[in-house]
C-alpha cells in the first residue's frame, strides 16, 4: 500500500505540473532583479582599471573620490525605482565631467557595421562654427570647395585681410559630397553597411577628395588676398587621423602628439600585434633605411609592450581622500610614457608625397595614401571654443605646440585622446549590463601635460553665454583684426 500511495503521489504530482505553470517558470519570466550595488562596485573598480585619466584625476583634478562615491552610494540606497537608479547612474558618469566617459544601456556587445555614408554627421561637418558670413567685413568665396568649408575673406581697413574656413568635423565620411565619390568608386551605396576593410577604403578615398577640395580652397583665399589663415574649427567634436594629415597639409612638417598607453591587457594585445606586423616587415624589407626604421620601432614597442603588463592598482584612491587628494604620493602609475606618437611609432611622415607599406606601418596617417605638406605660407589662425573636442583638440595642439599657429577663442572641452587600440578598454557592469566607455589613451602637450586640461588660447574671445551668432561673430572678428 505505501508504494502503491508514493507512485499515485508522483502521478498527480506530474499532471498538475502539466496543467498549471510551475513556480520555477513564474519566476523566470519575472524581470530579473538587478544587483544596483554590485554594479557600482565594479563601476568604481571598472574606472580603475580601463579609464586612462583616471590617474589625472589623482594628480591634476584631486576630487575626492571617497567623498564622491558615498554620496552616490546614499542616494542609490534611498532610490525607490531602478529608472531612478539608472539616473543616478547616469549622473555619476556625467560628474566625471570626461567627455570621452559615457555609459550605455542597451549597447550590443559588438558595434554592427555602420553605413557607407554618415550622413547624420552631415550637418556637423559643414555646418555651425562662427557666423562670419552675417558680417559685411566677410566675402565669400565661389567655388564648390570653398562653398564646402564655407570659405572666404575678412576684409579690414587698417588690418590684414584673413582667409578664413571652416572644418566643423574630423570625420572624411560625414562630407556628403567626399564620401559620395568614394562610394561612387567603390561601387557603394549611402546606406549599404560597410565593414573594416570597406571602412579603411572609403576614409582613404573621401579624405583625398577632401584634400583637394582643401587645396584649391586655399588657393583661392590668396588668390582674393588672404594674408593671414584662420581655420575654424569651434563646435568641432573630433574625429580621426585625417585630423594629422589637415594640419600638416595647413602647417607644414610637424611632430605628432605624444602618446601615454594605459597598463591594460588591450594595450598589450595590441602592441603583440603591431611588434608581429613590423617583425615581418623587418624579413622583407629591401632599404637599409627602412629596415632600421623597423627595428627601431619594434624595439620600442616591445619594451613597451612589457611595461604595460606591469600591475598598477590605484583603486584604493576610492577609499583613501589622502591618495585621492595628492597629499599621498601614488604608489605606482598607471601609463606608459616612450617614444610613440598620435600618429604611431614615428613622430612624423618620412614620404608624404609617396608614403609606401613601411611609412603606413610607422606613420598611420600614411594608409590614406599621399599628401602634400605645407600648402600654404600664410600665419595660421585657429579658433576654438568650449565645444572643441578630441581630434580637434589634438588639430589645435599640434600647430599651436609646433610653433606654426595662434589659437583664439576660449579653452577647449578637454576630451582629448579617447581611443588608440582595436579593442578599447570598455567595460560591462554585471548585473545591469550596461556598457561603460572609457578612453585608452593619454595624448600629452609638448610640455608633457594631458591634453585632458583643454587646450588654452592665446587670445582669448569674450564671449557670453547669452551672445547671439551675430556677437558672436563680431567679437572673435575684433579679436582677429588686433591680432600682428
Amino acid at each position: 500500500m505505501r508504494l502503491k500511495r508514493i507512485l499515485l503521489v508522483a502521478w498527480l504530482g506530474v499532471l498538475c505540473a502539466s496543467a498549471v505553470p510551475s513556480r520555477a517558470s513564474s519566476v523566470e519570466s519575472a524581470p530579473r532583479e538587478i544587483d544596483w550595488t554590485g554594479d557600482f562596485a565594479a563601476l568604481l573598480a571598472g574606472l580603475a582599471r580601463n579609464y586612462a585619466n583616471f590617474e589625472y584625476t589623482l594628480t591634476d583634478r584631486r576630487v575626492d573620490l571617497p567623498a564622491f562615491a558615498a554620496r552616490y552610494r546614499a542616494a542609490l540606497a534611498e532610490a525607490r525605482s531602478d529608472s531612478e537608479r539608472r539616473r543616478l547612474f547616469e549622473r555619476f558618469v556625467r560628474d566625471l565631467r570626461d567627455p570621452h566617459v559615457s555609459i550605455d544601456w542597451s549597447a550590443p556587445a559588438t558595434d554592427p557595421p555602420g553605413p557607407a555614408c554618415q550622413t547624420n554627421l552631415e550637418e556637423q561637418a559643414v555646418r555651425g562654427g562662427v557666423a562670419f558670413g552675417r558680417l559685411p567685413e566677410f566675402v565669400a568665396v565661389e567655388s564648390d570647395g570653398a562653398r564646402l568649408f564655407h570659405a572666404g575673406v575678412l576684409r579690414f581697413e587698417r588690418a590684414p585681410s584673413i582667409g578664413v574656413l571652416r572644418i566643423g568635423l574630423f570625420v572624411e565620411r560625414a562630407f556628403t559630397p567626399a564620401c559620395r565619390a568614394a562610394a561612387s568608386e567603390v561601387g557603394m551605396r549611402d546606406g549599404e553597411p560597410c565593414d573594416a576593410a570597406c571602412t579603411r577604403r572609403m576614409n582613404r578615398l573621401a579624405a583625398q577628395w577632401l584634400n583637394r577640395a582643401l587645396i584649391s580652397t586655399v588657393q583661392a583665399l590668396e588668390r582674393a588676398g588672404a594674408q593671414r589663415l584662420a581655420i575654424d574649427i569651434t563646435h568641432n567634436s573630433g574625429g580621426s587621423d585625417w585630423a594629422e594629415i589637415v594640419a600638416r597639409m595647413l602647417g607644414g612638417p610637424l611632430r605628432s602628439a605624444r602618446i601615454a598607453m594605459l597598463k591594460h591587457p588591450a594595450w598589450e594585445a595590441y602592441l603583440g600585434k603591431q611588434v608581429l606586423a613590423i617583425e615581418a616587415k623587418v624579413r622583407a624589407a629591401v632599404s637599409i633605411e627602412d629596415r632600421k626604421r623597423l627595428e627601431r620601432a619594434a624595439a620600442v614597442l616591445r619594451a613597451a609592450q612589457g611595461a604595460v603588463a606591469e600591475p598598477c592598482d590605484l583603486s584604493p584612491a576610492w577609499l583613501n581622500s589622502e591618495l585621492a587628494t595628492g597629499r599621498q604620493p601614488l604608489p605606482c602609475t598607471t601609463l606608459v610614457k616612450t617614444e610613440f606618437f598620435a600618429g604611431g611609432p614615428e613622430a612624423s611622415p618620412l614620404r608624404p608625397s609617396a608614403p609606401n607599406e613601411v611609412d603606413s606601418l610607422l606613420f598611420y596617417p600614411a594608409s590614406y595614401g599621399a599628401f602634400p605638406i605645407g600648402i600654404t605660407s600664410l600665419p595660421l589662425v585657429v579658433l576654438i571654443d568650449r565645444e572643441t573636442h578630441s581630434a580637434a583638440e589634438q588639430f589645435s595642439a599640434m600647430l599651436r605646440d609646433n610653433g606654426r599657429a595662434t589659437l583664439v577663442g576660449e579653452e577647449t572641452a578637454g576630451a582629448a585622446c579617447g581611443s588608440f587600440t582595436t579593442e578599447g578598454t570598455r567595460f560591462v557592469l554585471p548585473s545591469s549590463g550596461a556598457r561603460i566607455s572609457v578612453p585608452d589613451c593619454v595624448r600629452l602637450r609638448v610640455d608633457g601635460s594631458n591634453e585632458r586640461r583643454g587646450i588654452a588660447p592665446d587670445r582669448t574671445v569674450p564671449w557670453a553665454p547669452s551672445d547671439s551668432a551675430y556677437q558672436r561673430a563680431r567679437k572673435m572678428v575684433d579679436v582677429l583684426r588686433q591680432l600682428r
